[in-house]
C-alpha cells in the first residue's frame, strides 16, 4: 500500500520538472545575456588609434567599425591572414576577421569556424551571402 502514494508522488515529482524544464528552454537565461544600455553612446571618432594592451597596432573608430576591416590587436602572434579573412571582397563580402576574429576563434555572439572542414564552410557561403544564417545542427559536423 505505500507503493502507490510514493508512485503517485514520483509521477507528479516527474511531472512537474518536465514543465519546469520546458519553461525553462523557451528563452536563454536572463544572466548570459545582459540588456544593452539604451542610454549607449559609440564613442565619436576623432581620429586617434584606439590601442589594446600589450599591441602596437592601433586602428580608428571608423577601422573598427569598418566591416571590411578584421582588427589584427597582436600580428606577430600568427602568419599573414588571408585577404579574405583580413580584407571581405567589397561590396558584398565582409572580412571573416570582423565576426570571427583575426584567428578564427569567434566570439560568445557568433561561431568558432577554426578547425571546421573546407565542405562545411564553402556549404554555408549561399545562406551567409543571401542573409539566412541557421544554426547548424550536431550531425553536420560528424566524419563519414
Amino acid at each position: 500500500m505505500r507503493i502507490v502514494p510514493a508512485l503517485l508522488s514520483s509521477v507528479i515529482v516527474c511531472g512537474l520538472l518536465a514543465i519546469r524544464m520546458a519553461t525553462a528552454a523557451d528563452g536563454p537565461p536572463a544572466w548570459a545575456y545582459t540588456p544593452n544600455n539604451p542610454d549607449y553612446k559609440p564613442p565619436v571618432d576623432d581620429g586617434k588609434p584606439v590601442r589594446v594592451p600589450e599591441s602596437t597596432a592601433g586602428y580608428t573608430w571608423s577601422q573598427l567599425r569598418d566591416r571590411f576591416v578584421a582588427p589584427i590587436w597582436h600580428p606577430s602572434d600568427h602568419g599573414a591572414l588571408p585577404d579574405i579573412v583580413a580584407n571581405g571582397r567589397k561590396p558584398g563580402v565582409f572580412a571573416c576577421g570582423f565576426c570571427h576574429r583575426a584567428t578564427g576563434p569567434g566570439g560568445p555572439e557568433n561561431a568558432d569556424p577554426a578547425g571546421l572542414p573546407k565542405s562545411y564552410i564553402i556549404s554555408k557561403w549561399p545562406t551567409t551571402r543571401a542573409g539566412r544564417v541557421v544554426q547548424p545542427s550536431p550531425s553536420e559536423f560528424r566524419q563519414s
